[in-house]
């Protein structure tokens, strides 16, 4: 397993937590969810979405960095301070993530969660035996025969 895999805790990274809602209702049949539960899990799933689309920080973030560099010259404190805000604003959306994904897991029965959990198991163990790569790009999850057009209007109708 590489450096990267490790750094962002296994199986259990950024990218996979970011899904757990999203895959609880790809599952919600095969886990026998309730119409209440699917209920919980998609208003979870889009105040994550939610959480995620901070681009007004983001943006102001980005002015900052630019800022540093004008009329020609650098000025270091201003890219420091910017870098730490980017920094700052990465571990408030990571933390909103996991939190999420902790809620929508808190939805299951026990039973639920012991076999859903154990279906993510399986994937990432299938994914690291075939050598995928274990990072999930937003939108862009396709399977075999799927193209880029077809995985993007999937994507924007589970949204």
């Amino acid at each position: 397993m590489g450096h990267a895999h490790h750094m962002h805790g296994g199986m259990w990274g950024v990218d996979m937590l970011a899904y757990v809602p999203k895959a609880i209702l790809f599952q919600k049949d095969l886990l026998g969810l309730s119409e209440e539960q699917v209920q919980k899990i998609r208003s979870i799933k889009k105040e994550m979405n939610q959480a995620g689309d901070n681009h007004d920080a983001i943006e102001k973030i980005h002015e900052q960095l630019e800022s540093a560099f004008k009329g020609g010259q650098f000025d270091l404190a201003t890219y420091e301070s910017a870098l730490k805000q980017a920094a700052e604003h990465a571990v408030q959306t990571r933390t909103e993530t996991a939190r999420k994904a902790q809620d929508a897991l808190q939805v299951l029965n026990d039973d639920q969660r012991t076999r859903f959990l154990y279906s993510m198991q399986v994937m990432h163990q299938w994914k690291e035996m075939h050598g995928m790569k274990h990072k999930m790009h937003k939108h862009k999850m396709r399977g075999h025969g799927m193209d880029k057009e077809s995985a993007s209007k999937e994507a924007e109708q589970e949204n």
